[in-house]
């Protein structure tokens, strides 16, 4: 068995993963365990590629796997798991639930737009569900408070509201859909729990039986919490009960403050709004705030696949500039 892990060539990054990993080879008794370093120009390159091959505006952050695939491929592996798609927001949602149940859906929606910074961090250990929610799902749960469901899910209980509509939408492994089509197309499988007809109740129905509301089990994503009760004996301590954030995972901010920069470069028009200086300005708050720079981003994604024309290859960024 072999086992890669890749670094960023970037001194300004949080944390390297590679000792963890390290840990988990000597745990698992894996001897072949690859180490590459992923490079900043290579990063910048492969944004175009990205988004051209997911179709997905808001991907391009994750231009590295691109990356990480090729060498995988490269070394001669069309197959490899990994742990992408674990994640849940269940016990979250059913939080959700049980708040609603004394505080008027309106009055929540306010709080959580109010509460974006360090009050709703200090709000959580009052009520799990007083934690501002992920920004992928905030527009998600303010379409269902507002009551905007498919009649077919009109009169479920909210916690089974928010199960089933988490369910239709993927929620809980957009991670791993956006991915599948260019690892297809660069011929390489990648195999995920998300994959797994076992994993699908964790992912997103609400396990049983669930952490105590206001225990440190419970200020954990589901995922994470099952797997350290699954991996409790198979991988050290010191990985399972780390303090991680998703940042040590990703490029820094640096890297993707380029990689606007870039974007803006290509569609300098983006900011030409039609309609109120209002809404120019709220566009302009909003990918100030969104980790994507969605606005910036959907720019981008226009000018590959509306005003270009069709083409079997992704564009370099050579070309989009000329």
């Amino acid at each position: 068995m072999t086992a890669f892990t890749y670094e960023f060539d970037d001194p300004r990054h949080r944390q390297s993963e590679t000792p963890f990993a390290a840990e988990v080879c000597r745990k698992l008794g894996i001897r072949d365990h690859r180490i590459f370093r992923i490079g900043f120009d290579r990063f910048l390159a492969a944004i175009p590629e990205t988004v051209w091959r997911a179709e997905s505006f808001v991907h391009w952050p994750k231009a590295f796997m691109l990356l990480a695939m090729r060498h995988i491929r490269d070394a001669g592996f069309g197959r490899y798991l990994c742990g992408f798609g674990i994640g849940s927001h269940m016990a979250y949602f059913e939080e959700v639930a049980r708040l609603l149940r004394w505080l008027p859906a309106p009055v929540l929606a306010t709080y959580w737009r109010l509460a974006q910074g360090r009050g709703g961090e200090l709000l959580e250990r009052l009520h799990p569900a007083l934690a501002v929610p992920n920004q992928r799902l905030r527009h998600f749960l303010l379409n269902l408070l507002s009551g905007a469901v498919d009649e077919t899910f009109r009169g479920m209980p909210t916690a089974d509201l928010l199960r089933h509509q988490s369910f239709a939408h993927l929620v809980s492994c957009i991670d791993v859909t956006r991915w599948e089509k260019p690892l297809c197309e660069l011929g390489v499988h990648r195999v995920s729990p998300a994959h797994f007809a076992s994993t699908i109740p964790y992912a997103y129905l609400n396990y049983r039986p669930a952490p105590p509301p206001w225990s440190e089990a419970r200020r954990l994503r589901p995922g994470k919490h099952l797997l350290r009760l699954a991996m409790r004996d198979a991988l050290p301590e010191s990985v399972l009960f780390r303090r991680k954030s998703w940042a040590d995972a990703v490029v820094s901010n640096a890297w993707l403050s380029a990689g606007t920069r870039w974007m803006r470069s290509v569609v300098p028009e983006y900011w030409r709004v039609a309609g109120p200086e209002t809404e120019a300005r709220a566009l302009r708050r909003w990918d100030a705030r969104s980790p994507q720079h969605a606005v910036t981003a959907l720019a981008f994604w226009n000018r590959l696949f509306v005003e270009r024309p069709p083409s079997p290859q992704p564009p370099t960024w050579g070309e989009l500039l000329a």
